[in-house]
């Protein structure tokens, strides 16, 4: 019988990131391959936080798909359970930003700092949205999109310029800060 590889159990995993049995084997297989987010996990699993941290900060990078790393902020990357849980993301061109919507890698993400439009449209587990733009919170409530999860959005605007007709229009209906 053929053993599954961390790669092939993530990508099952990002389809259903809530399942827990599921994470708990993507975690153990990772811990037994060796995998360089080994020592995060253990990490975590022993309740040292600020140590899993730190070291996601200086090395979570590196834990990225390449389509992806070029994209992220270093420094930026959270994870939980071996998948990125929130990064900030570096302005992107559209077609940046539409190569970068087709990872899998965003069904499990919970918080983003400046992201496109298009990503969020990806992120289905979105939590958290921080520093997002005047103009990407417009087109966001003209595509209506129902941000079931959202708890948090966080805004970088110039002006109070339309800014409560365009949140009344983004469905959120969890928020509670903003």
């Amino acid at each position: 019988m053929r053993r599954v590889t961390p790669d092939e159990l993530l990508l099952e995993l990002l389809v259903s990131p809530h399942d827990a049995a599921l994470r708990a084997v993507y975690v153990d297989l990772l811990l037994e391959s060796g995998d360089a987010r080994a020592e995060h996990l253990r990490l975590q699993r022993a309740g040292h936080h600020r140590e899993a941290d730190a070291l996601a900060r200086a090395e979570g990078h590196r834990w990225l798909p390449p389509s992806v790393a070029d994209f992220v902020v270093p420094g930026s990357c959270v994870f939980r359970d071996g998948l990125l849980d929130a990064c900030a993301l570096r302005p992107t061109t559209f077609d940046e930003a539409r190569a970068l919507a087709t990872d899998p890698l965003w069904a499990a993400v919970r918080a983003l700092t400046s992201p496109p439009l298009i990503i969020l449209e990806q992120a289905k587990q979105l939590d958290a949205v921080h520093d997002l733009d005047h103009a990407t919170l417009l087109e966001l409530a003209m595509l209506r999109p129902r941000l079931a999860r959202l708890t948090h959005l966080g805004l970088r605007l110039t002006s109070t310029w339309r800014l409560w007709e365009s949140l009344a229009a983004l469905d959120t209906p969890h928020l509670t800060s903003l």
